[in-house]
């Protein structure tokens, strides 16, 4: 495994299947090599470190809804345990030029870009704005979700079902057209509000999973390329970003 796939897992996010009376275009998306489950996931976690700190533990999962209407969703765990590993003395050998973390941020901002410091404040930045991208689409899978679950009515088909089988004699056809017809509209409206919602997801983890890359270029920068152990990444992580 690389020192990319073991600190960034892959973001999947497939094209939301919204089978919509209206005619309504599924959600454009991409598919990333994604495992596909019902509210199901895959994820990869960092290890711990040689203090007895517990690893980061990220899940990601694509599933669907009882409405036939398909999310994108993903966890975040992070966790103190026991954990055996390297010691600092260790960390520090395989960090090498990384080791400059430690340097305080003013000396970070100052530095030239080019510089080993200034590498390391890059990495520090891209590891901000994937931090805030991963956030930013929670919060719009979160709205898609809540919207989505709050539905409770009836299906197209059970609706035209409903008028087909209407008795066009009785004086109440017309009220009962009506009403069918109102409740066809209303189902209408929440479907294009459930796609604008999902189509936000989407864009959402698109800006994601761009910051991720980017994270992992400045990465690789820092290191010159060498792969990391899960606990001097864990380590490099939390000099830069707590």
């Amino acid at each position: 495994m690389t020192m990319r796939d073991t600190l960034f897992r892959t973001v999947a996010v497939i094209a939301l299947a919204l089978p919509l009376a209206s005619g309504f275009t599924p959600v454009p998306g991409f598919d990333t090599d994604a495992a596909h489950a019902e509210r199901g996931g895959n994820g990869n976690g960092n290890g711990g470190n040689g203090n007895g700190n517990g690893g980061n533990g990220n899940g990601n999962g694509n599933g669907g809804s009882a409405n036939g209407n398909g999310g994108n969703g993903n966890g975040n765990g992070n966790g103190n345990g026991h954990a055996g590993g390297n010691g600092h003395g260790a960390i520090a050998s395989e960090l090498r030029n990384a080791n400059a973390a430690n340097a305080n941020i003013n000396a970070m901002l100052n530095a030239a870009p080019d510089s080993n410091v200034g590498q390391l404040n890059t990495l520090r930045e891209r590891m901000s704005e994937t931090a805030e991208a991963y956030e930013a689409w929670q919060d719009a899978y979160r709205d898609y979700v809540e919207f989505r679950d709050a539905f409770d009515g009836r299906t197209a088909g059970e609706i035209e079902a409903e008028i087909a089988e209407l008795d066009e004699e009785p004086e109440t056809y017309e009220a009962d057209l009506e009403r069918l017809e109102g409740e066809l509209a209303a189902l209408a409206g929440y479907e294009e509000e459930l796609g604008r919602l999902a189509g936000l997801s989407n864009d959402a983890a698109g800006i994601y999973e761009e910051a991720e890359g980017l994270e992992g270029d400045a990465l690789a920068v820092v290191t010159r390329g060498r792969d990391l152990s899960d606990e001097a990444l864990a380590e490099l992580r939390r000099r830069l970003v707590n």
